[in-house]
């Protein structure tokens, strides 16, 4: 994903799981990355991804976007278990590639 700007490129990695582009999340991602504090090969990641849950019904409630990173919190539903989540995600970026991510998850939706 040469020449994508921080934003574009998390907002890609980002969108990527949910509509099942393996190759663009692939393409989004630095060859080794850190994933919830833990280091994880690339590869792994990927079939973490593939594996899991699959999720319908995305939205991006908010989102803050500097040159290295990005912060983006969304709400999707588990598509197995039917329950509404609610996640907070940091995501690093270095060398146009993804390099970490963190997240926090939480089930239900805030009160308004």
């Amino acid at each position: 994903m040469p020449n994508t700007s921080s934003k574009d490129l998390i907002l890609a990695y980002w969108k990527s799981w949910q509509i099942k582009d393996w190759d663009l999340l692939e393409g989004s991602l630095a060859d080794n990355l850190d994933f919830g504090g833990q280091p994880m090969p690339r590869d792994a990641f990927l079939q973490m991804c593939k594996q899991g849950s699959p999720w319908k019904d995305v939205d991006l409630i908010d989102s803050l976007f500097t040159d290295d990173a990005g912060a983006l919190i969304y709400e999707g539903t588990d598509a197995k278990s039917g329950e509404r989540v609610r996640v907070a995600e940091i995501v690093r970026v270095e060398g146009g590639k993804v390099v970490g991510a963190n997240a926090c998850f939480g089930t239900g939706t805030p009160p308004q």
